[in-house]
């Protein structure tokens, strides 16, 4: 493959209407595979962005005995996460879940090595409607929410036989034609999502930045429903940062954003090096395929994208998941600016 011209990649600029940070001293393969690698950063970091602020899951509490049908795209936003984030709707709201999605999402990714194949992120944001207390969750809102959160976990197993059924009765065509997901297989609510929870305090929040929202609170809380995991869930290792402790669920703690991501985190990767990552990262959905198949050279792409990229050699951050992470970065600079963070935007129920 020859090497891909400047001024092909300025065109590319100039198209877009921005000044890109591309690595023009790549050529040949290894652009190919940056490329890719790249564009698959790119999606997701827009997938994610557009799932938890604008189209962000709201069902209501009153809802819980008799929840609708979840739709395939929240199926697939749910599955593939290790922990679900509820954020009660406050003043601010739309401001604040744009500063949550920035300030959790710079937490976890990684360039060029994280696993980000078939949607996958730490956590899901979920806006339950309803809920009362007006932003500041109590004892009882705190159960509300637990009873939720069963009866959404109990939909996503749901919709996963079902789906599995449509694909063992029809072919794939089908599936992608009816907009079902055409590998459900590659699509799992994990066992941490099932084990524990957050919830975020709206009402102490007052337009901090992402740089600055580490330090808000949120209660993680124990369901009690820890079958799959490597071992139970314990707070002793954050011990020293609780501040408040409740009888809620099987165990509820008070911390900080901070404290919890990083807890959620290090749980994550406790379950990754247990059983390793469930889907395999190995196994491409058709779109991924259709990529990673492409012949360069001797051969054919194979594995997930982490691999493309040797991220040792690479000396900075370059390409679609850059920009499009500038890009967030520069929508919540403009709604902090604009009338303190007034926000409107949408919801799902």
């Amino acid at each position: 493959m020859p090497p891909i011209s400047q001024r092909v990649l300025r065109a590319e600029e100039h198209l877009l209407g921005i000044e890109l940070r591309r690595p023009f001293e790549m050529v040949g393969q290894e652009y190919f595979l940056w490329k890719i690698r790249s564009e698959r950063e790119g999606i997701h970091r827009s997938q994610i962005y557009v799932a938890a602020v604008m189209l962000t899951y709201s069902p209501s509490i009153l809802t819980i005995e008799n929840l609708p049908r979840m739709d395939v795209d929240d199926f697939h936003d749910t599955c593939n996460k290790s922990v679900s984030l509820y954020i009660p709707r406050y003043r601010r709201w739309s401001l604040l879940f744009t500063v949550l999605h920035n300030y959790i999402y710079r937490r976890w990714f990684r360039p060029y090595q994280s696993e980000i194949e078939h949607q996958r992120f730490l956590c899901k944001f979920i806006a339950p409607r309803d809920l009362g207390n007006k932003g500041r969750p109590s004892q009882t809102s705190i159960q509300s929410i637990i009873s939720l959160h069963e009866a959404i976990c109990a939909e996503v197993d749901a919709r996963s036989r079902h789906y599995e059924d449509l694909r063992r009765r029809f072919n794939e065509p089908y599936a992608i034609l009816t907009e079902l997901p055409a590998r459900p297989a590659l699509y799992v609510l994990q066992p941490l999502f099932k084990a524990l929870l957050m919830i975020f305090c709206s009402k102490e929040y007052r337009g901090e930045d992402s740089t600055q929202v580490a330090k808000l609170p949120v209660y993680l809380v124990r369901t009690g429903v820890e079958k799959g995991l490597s071992a139970p869930i314990s707070f002793l290792p954050i011990a020293a940062k609780i501040d408040v402790y409740l009888r809620a669920g099987q165990g509820t703690v008070r911390t900080s954003l901070e404290t919890a991501i990083g807890f959620m985190m290090d749980l994550e990767r406790r379950e990754r090096d247990a059983f390793g990552l469930r889907p395999d990262p190995w196994r491409p959905d058709t779109w991924t395929m259709n990529w990673f198949q492409t012949p360069i050279g001797a051969g054919r792409l194979v594995g997930p994208s982490s691999w493309l990229v040797n991220s040792e050699e690479r000396s900075g951050w370059d390409g679609d998941g850059f920009d499009v992470d500038r890009m967030l970065k520069a929508l919540e600079e403009q709604e902090l600016e604009n009338n303190g963070g007034h926000c409107s935007g949408a919801v799902r129920g």
